[in-house]
């Protein structure tokens, strides 16, 4: 069966236009209406069905009929793929998607913005409070509030020209509760990556390969493998340098019993001119050797562990880490408990807290045992990382280092 990667175009464009919608807890009415989403010369027309906490959105992108469903009560948003009778399911406030996703990160602007009153305005006939949300002194956005329904009615970006959210021709009337869930016979997506990975051919006999423990330089030929055991506490860092005029193709490649953690194909090539180095950052329980081969040309390879501070700690516990200049902090967190796991990470300053963010976007969340969360921080009001474990337990590797050098 043919699997569908979503696109994450389609996904940002979905949940955008219902995120902006920020209806306030609460709102009991129930409606389907027109919304207009403008940027610039590009319209994108859908429908909005609100019920409670509950909203769906019916669009169509690049030939895609899609539905977006937000159940505000459980910060749950599920995106619908009708062509492959596919849902995927995203936390509606997952950091990740915050640091990623422009869209995501106006709603971040209007929770840590100023939002002022001023004034009353009619749209589209209905009378509305008019709020200006701005960062910093600088007016980002203004929204237009209805009074009869305790909603935005429309939503206009003032740091892009002619972009806004518009809801109009509003129908009232009872919404079928069936609207909110997924259609019977749709699966929920498999993301690839939590699939098993296949053994490439290469790689079907590497306990005939030779280990090598860094610091260490070796010339490579194509086919040649290296395998560099995980160490607890330790990144591995690897560079390459290819004396051909076409390149050389070198991947680092993190493996665990034998098999490779994700597709060969997905890990950066250290051998491409200009890149720096490849930093791998696993811990023993998600890896236990990378595997170093060159897949095309002949490479010079250097390659040294990284001390990175790495502890266990379960819920209630905290993990510290002095800042010891203003270069970003890369941390990994990893999942070691049977169920979902939580952190809530803060910024202190000679034992002050100078943590900007509402919490609820310095919290981590990680569901299945055994995976990770990736994040780089930059603790320039601050020179100490305290993380709290709310829930769960986690592994958390912690280093400081100048992204630029070797």
């Amino acid at each position: 069966m043919r699997k569908r990667v979503f696109s994450v175009e389609l996904i940002i464009a979905a949940i955008f236009c219902i995120a902006t919608l920020n209806i306030a807890p609460g709102f009991a009415a129930e409606f389907t209406a027109r919304m207009t989403d403008q940027d610039g010369d590009r319209v994108r027309l859908s429908t909005i069905t609100i019920k409670g906490s509950f909203y769906r959105m019916d669009m169509e992108e690049y030939g895609e009929k899609i539905s977006v469903i937000v159940d505000q009560d459980a910060g749950l948003t599920r995106v619908i793929l009708h062509s492959e009778k596919t849902f995927m399911e995203i936390k509606s406030q997952d950091p990740q998607s915050l640091m990623n996703d422009p869209f995501q990160a106006a709603i971040y602007m209007a929770d840590n913005g100023e939002s002022k009153l001023v004034g009353t305005e009619t749209i589209n006939g209905l009378g509305c409070d008019k709020f200006v949300i701005s960062m910093s002194g600088q007016d980002v956005m203004n929204k237009w509030v209805s009074q009869k329904y305790n909603f935005p009615v429309k939503i206009e970006h003032l740091m892009t020209e002619n972009k806004f959210v518009e809801i109009t021709d509003i129908v009232e009337g009872p919404v079928d509760d069936s609207l909110f869930q997924p259609p019977e016979g749709y699966t929920k997506w498999i993301d690839p990556a939590d699939l098993p990975v296949e053994i490439p051919e290469w790689a079907k006999d590497l306990s005939s390969e030779p280990v090598m423990t860094p610091p260490f330089e070796k010339d490579m030929t194509p086919g040649e493998i290296v395998r560099i055991p995980v160490t607890a506490g330790q990144a591995i860092w690897v560079k390459g340098e290819s004396s051909d005029k076409s390149g050389a193709v070198a991947r680092a490649i993190a493996f665990k019993d034998g098999r490779p953690n994700k597709e060969p194909s997905w890990y950066n090539n250290f051998a491409m001119q200009g890149t720096i180095c490849t930093r791998s950052a696993e811990t023993p329980i998600e890896a236990d050797e990378i595997v170093l081969y060159v897949f095309e040309g002949n490479v010079h390879v250097t390659a040294k562990y990284f001390p990175m501070k790495e502890e266990t700690v379960k819920a209630g516990g905290e993990f510290r880490f002095l800042s010891e200049s203003s270069d970003y902090v890369e941390t990994r967190f990893v999942n070691v408990s049977d169920n979902e796991s939580e952190c809530v990470v803060s910024f202190f300053k000679d034992g002050v807290d100078v943590s900007e963010s509402p919490v609820k976007y310095r919290t981590y969340n990680i569901e299945k045992k055994g995976k990770n969360s990736r994040n780089t921080f930059n603790v320039d009001n601050g020179n100490e990382v305290v993380i709290k474990i709310t829930k769960g337990e986690m592994i958390i590797k912690m280093g400081q280092y100048d992204s630029f050098e070797f």
